[in-house]
């Protein structure tokens, strides 16, 4: 009898040529399974192992906010809580009643836009309290995985190094980096950009009269400017290299090429109109004196800034250099340094590696792009490590305009994720002809990289994985009972922000405008405004009748003891309101 597994041996006589064909189901199945491994699909599958790996399942319960009273998430949670529950307006992406009296948007509460504009039609099927920032951390995971997946592919043909190299783009320290800011974990937008730009560089050998994947384009700059405006001006300056590219490659003679040119831009505007970036008017934004504060240092991608298990942190300029984290991880510095050893050993003069002009008219476009967003991240204050070296200054008109992005450290994660592309591809090529060598140093390195990030794997870990219980201050039924006859609450005095969490949370669900609110802008004159009127309202005992005042500063309650004010200490705040005359 045949054993199962052993090749049988043919009859005499036998032709080899009259074996029998493949059948088509087994062709079509094939192809299927090429198919879903070319297009990214197992990208998903590795991103989401990740996120469950890591994260695990509770905060994508919608119903669980305590994880989200913390930092930066606490104010994107409260933007889309009051959103919620405002009628709708114009622009689309207004919240009314958070931080009155000017309100603010869905763009500067960071609240991801086109999923609360979304959500918000369906408000009456939520639970009370929802919240959907798991579900958009796991989502980024995926799309992370996905378009790393189509980046490795051109790198490599062989599935194992493609999952590997994955790996590297979902492990990412920058994208770990902004756990607590979770509009900025969409840094897939900024892969599915480069994604685009190397296959328009080569779509453009074989159509260099057309402009390849304007409706790929179309939809990612639409979307990065419904989820962050980092997000869009990123990816905005990626296309413009691919407009580049094939301006210098291809013929772009004809008004309709231009016009083709220009189409990725035209939902651009309408949709940050209604989301609600201009809420404030211009001139009056806050936070122009912090440009080169927010900016990246020269050491920043050997930094680990504590998250790694080997190398020390190194000393920063600024506090504010955080925002230019931008470390590549041991496992990814080691292999840039195997680069760089080949690099010598080749022995090559330098004319030889300048690429051919066809090249540098293709790919140059997205190199200086890489330079240009790198000196932006940098700033107008250059630092390696602690010491300054360069300081310049701006124009007073050009430095209104560029602290519109005041945390200008971001604008190096184009660079940086191109960056890693080019040593993962650099390698491959190097060692094409030694398959086996390259999977080794892929298989090595993110071990390595694993370790090194492992502390920092396992500080998320816990802390999501933990159930949390936020503890509100404001327990006393006094709250509900007295903001049912006041439509808005004022803490005096206003820039203290310590409290904001706990009367946001009142308010919102109950249609009370609350003052306090953290804001990623504002309008300042209308602040100063707002928080000198409430202090004189305390202090000359001339208070609203549709407000309830709320301090901690004890010195207020004398000139509030009034025949016509109710003062009250409940949950360790002074409460004061105007009393209704009788009758």
């Amino acid at each position: 009898m045949q054993r199962i597994g052993t090749p049988s041996v043919p009859r005499e006589g036998y032709n080899f040529q009259e074996r029998p064909a493949i059948r088509p189901r087994t062709i079509w199945m094939r192809k299927f399974s090429t198919a879903i491994i070319d297009s990214g699909f197992s990208g998903l599958l590795l991103g989401a192992a990740f996120f469950f790996a890591v994260f695990g399942s509770r905060i994508l319960d919608p119903s669980y906010i305590d994880w989200l009273m913390e930092g930066d998430s606490a104010t994107h949670f409260l933007g889309w809580h009051f959103f919620r529950h405002e009628p709708w307006t114009f622009p689309l992406g207004r919240i009314a009643l958070y931080g009155v009296p000017d309100g603010t948007s869905l763009v500067y509460t960071d609240s991801i836009p086109i999923v609360a504009l979304i959500l918000k039609m369906f408000r009456n099927s939520l639970t009370e309290p929802f919240q959907y920032f798991g579900f958009w951390i796991l989502s980024c995971y995926l799309l992370q995985g996905f378009w790393g997946w189509r980046l490795a592919a051109q790198i490599s043909e062989k599935a194992p190094e493609r999952w590997i190299i994955s790996g590297f783009f979902i492990l990412s320290p920058i994208l770990l980096f902004r756990i607590h800011h979770e509009s900025l974990m969409g840094q897939w937008m900024i892969l599915a950009a480069l994604d685009l730009c190397l296959r328009s560089i080569e779509r453009m050998k074989t159509r260099p009269g057309t402009m390849p994947y304007v409706g790929g384009w179309t939809l990612l700059l639409f979307l990065a400017s419904m989820v962050h405006l980092y997000l869009l001006a990123m990816t905005a300056v990626l296309y413009l290299s691919a407009c580049g590219s094939f301006h210098l490659s291809g013929d772009t003679r004809g008004g309709w090429k231009k016009i083709r040119m220009a189409l990725p831009f035209l939902p651009v505007i309408p949709a940050m109109i209604e989301t609600g970036c201009f809420v404030i008017p211009p001139g009056h934004w806050s936070g122009e004196e912090a440009f080169a504060f927010y900016s990246m240092n020269l050491l920043a991608p050997f930094d680990p800034m504590g998250y790694s298990r080997f190398l020390p942190s190194l000393p920063l300029n600024s506090s504010g250099q955080y925002e230019g984290f931008a470390y590549f991880g041991l496992g990814v510095l080691a292999l840039a340094l195997t680069s760089m050893v080949v690099i010598a050993r080749e022995n090559k003069p330098f004319a030889s590696r300048i690429p051919a002009k066809e090249w540098r008219h293709r790919a140059g476009p997205l190199l200086v792009a890489a330079v240009l967003l790198t000196l932006f991240a940098l700033s107008t204050k250059i630092a390696l490590g602690n010491q300054t070296l360069l300081l310049s200054h701006l124009p007073h008109a050009v430095n209104k305009m560029v602290t519109i992005f005041r945390a200008s450290g971001r604008f190096f994660w184009a660079p940086y994720y191109l960056l890693l592309f080019a040593v993962l591809w650099f390698l491959k090529d190097r060692f094409a002809g030694k398959s086996f060598v390259y999977t080794f140093l892929l298989a090595g390195a993110f071990l390595i990289q694993m370790t090194d990030l492992s502390p920092f794997l396992r500080r998320i870990s816990d802390t999501y994985r933990t159930k949390i219980t936020y503890p509100n201050p404001l327990r006393s039924t006094f709250w509900a009972d007295a903001l049912r006859e006041h439509r808005t609450l004022l803490y005096v005095p206003q820039d203290d922000l310590s409290h904001y969490v706990p009367f946001g949370l009142l308010a919102a669900p109950r249609h009370v405008g609350v003052n306090i609110a953290y804001k990623a802008r504002f309008d300042r004159r209308v602040y100063d405004e707002s928080r000198k009127a409430a202090l004189e309202e305390i202090e000359s005992g001339r208070l609203r009748w549709d407000a309830l005042y709320v301090f901690k500063n004890p010195g207020f309650c004398g000139k509030l003891r009034t025949r016509d004010v109710a003062l009250r200490f409940v949950d360790g705040f002074w409460v004061a309101y105007r009393l209704k005359p009788p009758g």
